[in-house]
């Protein structure tokens, strides 16, 4: 069937999937982000500045493998980038929550270069997905990105709001288990990712 001429070709289901993925991973590990400091802060005594510190692994990190991964996994597919950069995420959910228990720094920063080093192969595989699937839609790549962002903002609007009321419902000495509702919202984005 072709499409009607004025009218623009539509975007396939994997977009929406992919959208859907981002939706539930920063819902889940997106959005534990505004909950980190103090929560590490509360489960280890750490002071605030070693607590940050674990978010600046995250993002300094991310930064150096949005280049790095493309050099050391120069034929990975889109859809590899996704996945395991997705797992990631996951990974990190659980660290968070093993660190209430292990009381390690070193674990925590570990865990954060790994969650950044993933976090910038899953921004590289679902842009470079995002872009392919626009093409395919007629070239219409500032609505793809569009899509893909504001379901990604949507979900971690979500994640904060949702994450935000079990962190305050939980006392102190439980507060870890908001790690479990982030891997839950996040595995949920990971089962998709896998349908890609």
């Amino acid at each position: 069937m072709s499409v009607p001429s004025g009218r623009p070709a539509a975007f396939s289901r994997p977009l929406y999937l992919l959208s859907a993925t981002n939706f539930f991973i920063f819902m889940g590990a997106g959005a534990q982000q505004a909950y980190l400091v103090p929560y590490l802060g509360r489960v280890t005594g750490w002071p605030s500045l070693r607590c940050a510190t674990v978010v600046a692994g995250v993002y300094g990190t991310m930064m150096v493998f949005r280049v790095a991964n493309l050099y050391l996994f120069p034929g990975w597919p889109d859809r590899r980038f996704t996945v395991a950069g997705s797992l990631a995420y996951l990974f990190f959910t659980l660290a968070m929550f093993a660190t209430a228990y292990l009381q390690s720094y070193a674990f925590a920063l570990a865990a954060a270069c790994i969650w950044g080093a993933g976090a910038a192969m899953m921004w590289t595989g679902t842009a470079m997905q995002t872009l392919a699937l626009a093409d395919a839609a007629g070239g219409r790549h500032g609505t793809g990105i569009g899509i893909l962002y504001a379901s990604t903002h949507a979900g971690w609007l979500a994640g904060v709001v949702l994450l935000g009321q079990v962190y305050q419902a939980l006392p102190a000495e439980q507060a870890q288990y908001m790690y479990l509702v982030a891997a839950a919202a996040t595995a949920v984005g990971n089962a998709l990712a896998c349908r890609l």
